[in-house]
């Protein structure tokens, strides 16, 4: 017995003692080894000008209310010429009459959409998840008929209600309707569109500055057009976009301007008041003043989601660049060849490759044919003195 114990600790110091070396030849070659590696990972870069300008377009504003007004239209609403946006009330029961004739006439649609073979439960659903998408994309436009349906449907008592239940509160609600409207015309006024057009309730004094006046535009004249807003008169509910394109003027630097061509398409990136990218063509690329020069860019896109807006911020992107990201220290260049060095088994092996992009710290690149360069693999970013085929680890 005491043999065994002998060999059993004996076995257990040899094991101790081939661990504790393990450990200290591990150690010492992480303290001795300057090996570091990245993943290789694809990215995306682009080249831009940052741009911050206004929107010009052909629009009118739309005026003749008195007293109370309530804008009847949506922003982006295509409106017919004579086609209604807005009600003027002489008084405020005149007011309140036809919002309850507006009332009424959402709650009597939430409930006609009952007799579609569809059941409240189904229909609550669906209100939901509509409700859900408006939030989601800030689509407001059909935010009164959302709220008519959630009181009908969800709040309402008609989860419980029997077909009949139903057609007789169709019935009650076409009588409160008939009863009012009969009184809709005292007191009330309905404001037209002179023109046909995309429909905003936004108006700022300078519906009268229009494409015509971008012509032989400098950044001064440009930054003149938008020094003051014109007096905006009483009783105006709105303005009304026409024409098929809306514009972007913005001045820039003579150096960024050099980089763009009349007639080519850019993406425009726009963010703070407005967040969207819009294909757009290069217009126009004014003279040079003080070492500025105004650009003019167009769009068809986007009319309905534009016609609310003047200033706009946005980055005009000239070129854009998908590739392996790699780190700046881990390129090489031999005779004008750049390329990395990536970890096949133990060894190091040279990978060629093309420069795309170079930012402060990085490299965006595309490998060569052939090159063992590719998302995933190890590329060597440090390992003191290195060549093609030395074993690093």
């Amino acid at each position: 017995m005491r043999r065994s114990d002998f060999y059993i600790k004996l076995v257990s110091v040899i094991v101790f003692a081939a661990v504790v070396v393990y450990v200290g030849i591990y150690l010492y070659q992480a303290r001795t080894n300057p090996l570091r590696t990245v993943l290789a990972a694809r990215a995306s870069a682009s080249e831009s000008i940052l741009a911050e300008g206004w929107a010009v377009r052909e629009e009118q504003l739309i005026s003749g209310g008195s007293g109370s007004s309530f804008v009847t239209a949506s922003d982006g609403d295509k409106i017919p010429a004579g086609g209604s946006v807005a009600v003027s009330y002489s008084s405020r029961s005149a007011a309140e009459r036809s919002e309850k004739i507006r009332q009424l006439r959402l709650k009597l649609d939430a409930l006609n959409g009952l007799l579609g073979g569809m059941t409240v439960s189904e229909a609550s659903q669906a209100t939901v998840t509509d409700l859900a998408y408006a939030v989601r994309t800030g689509n407001v436009s059909d935010l009164a008929s959302l709220k008519a349906r959630t009181e009908t449907y969800i709040f309402g008592d008609m989860i419980t209600s029997s077909s009949q239940q139903i057609r007789d509160e169709i019935a009650q609600t076409e009588r409160e309707l008939e009863s009012a409207a009969g009184l809709e015309g005292s007191g009330t006024v309905y404001i037209t569109s002179p023109v046909s057009g995309i429909f905003t309730s936004a108006a700022d004094g300078f519906e009268g500055v229009s494409p015509a006046d971008l012509n032989e535009l400098t950044p001064e004249k440009l930054e003149e057009l938008f020094k003051k807003p014109d007096s905006i008169p009483a009783g105006t509910v709105g303005r009304v976009v026409t024409g098929l394109r809306w514009y972007f003027a913005a001045p820039i630097s003579d150096e960024d301007a050099a980089l763009l061509h009349v007639n080519s398409h850019v993406n425009v990136e726009f963010s703070k008041t407005y967040s969207r990218t819009v294909r757009m063509r290069v217009e126009q690329i004014g003279n040079v003043e003080d070492g500025r020069r105004a650009v003019v860019l167009s769009s068809e896109d986007y009319m309905y989601d534009a016609a609310s807006l003047r200033e706009l911020s946005g980055e005009i992107i000239l070129d854009e660049m998908t590739g392996i990201k790699v780190p700046r220290e881990a390129i090489h260049i031999t005779d004008g060849q750049p390329f990395v060095y990536v970890l096949v088994g133990l060894r190091a092996q040279s990978a060629d490759c093309d420069i795309l992009f170079e930012a402060p710290d990085f490299y965006i690149v595309e490998p060569k044919e052939g090159s063992r360069l590719a998302e995933g693999v190890d590329i060597i970013v440090s390992s003191g003195d290195i060549f093609d085929g030395k074993v690093v680890q």
